[in-house]
């Protein structure tokens, strides 16, 4: 694989790396090398990429460290808190949150202690909006100074193996346009912050919820039990082309969602699905729908 820089100049393969160097502290800005491959973690796919004459490719960093945490439960696997920098903040929201569940068996665990399942962002997504499934899961996006979608299209950029971090492109007819994207996959546990007509005939499946009004003591106790923080809040929605954990389509928000996300790195590794245990008390009652 060969990268054609400014003016059509070579650049050699990128190879993806964790390791920074101890110079790395200051913030840069570059027009994309190898050894900008290497430090800032682009990640790219095994396919020939050009920039056409004009056009400028830049790349500025770092980002802040993320912390590294022990996988949950009997899985053994090492989990973290991603490779990657979160493009999306958490909304606050003081509660309470309404967990929707298809039987009443899998509410109990919320009232009496046991076992609940926490699932991966992955196994939610999907082709069509109905109930948890989504069109927007896993794929991250932040873009500033216009829509990235034609221009990443025109330069090869829009391959789900290519990951851009703080990336700034500028050509004759576009830019300069401020981008990071990348693929991401985390452990997900899904509650909605109310409960109406909308958020019912979404959720159709469902026929009970439970409600948590302590989301502290509830958020401190599932990240005991996954074993590393997760990042809690009340998801946005936008009718534009960013996406984030934190961020979905409008097409998604009868879900009136608030999550607790733990990302982890090579999702490949991980379940579909873990256990955690969960204490007794975080729910008062089971209600029918």
């Amino acid at each position: 694989m060969r990268w054609l820089g400014r003016s059509g100049s070579s650049l050699s393969p990128c190879r993806r790396s964790s390791a920074r160097s101890d110079g790395e502290n200051k913030r840069t800005s570059r027009i994309v090398s190898p050894a900008a491959c290497v430090s800032y973690m682009v990640v790219m796919a095994r396919k020939r990429f050009t920039l056409p004459a004009g056009h400028q490719f830049f790349i500025r960093g770092p980002w802040p460290a993320r912390q590294h945490g022990q996988g949950p439960g009997p899985t053994k696997n090492r989990a973290s808190a991603g490779q990657f920098p979160q493009l999306t903040t958490p909304t606050p929201f003081d509660g309470p949150i309404f967990r929707l569940l298809e039987e009443r068996k899998y509410a109990a665990a919320y009232v009496r202690g046991g076992r609940i399942r926490v699932r991966l962002a992955s196994t939610y997504l999907s082709d069509e909006e109905k109930g948890e499934l989504t069109k927007d899961e896993v794929f991250q996006l932040a873009s500033t100074g216009g829509d990235p979608a034609s221009l990443m299209n025109s330069l090869g950029l829009d391959h789900p193996g290519v990951s851009l971090i703080d990336c700034v492109f500028s050509g004759p007819d576009a830019g300069p346009i401020a981008v990071s994207k990348f693929h991401e996959d985390a452990y997900i546990l899904c509650f909605t912050c109310s409960i109406t007509d909308r958020v019912k005939e979404r959720m159709d499946k469902k026929t009970c919820y439970i409600q948590v009004s302590d989301i502290k003591g509830f958020k401190a106790a599932v990240d005991q039990a996954m074993g590393y923080e997760s990042l809690a809040g009340r998801v946005q929605y936008t009718g534009g082309s960013n996406r984030g954990h934190f961020l979905k389509s409008v097409a998604s928000d009868s879900q009136d969602e608030y999550r607790f996300v733990w990302p982890v790195e090579r999702a490949r590794e991980h379940p579909p699905y873990i256990e955690i245990e969960l204490p007794p008390g975080f729910s008062g009652e089971i209600i029918d729908l």
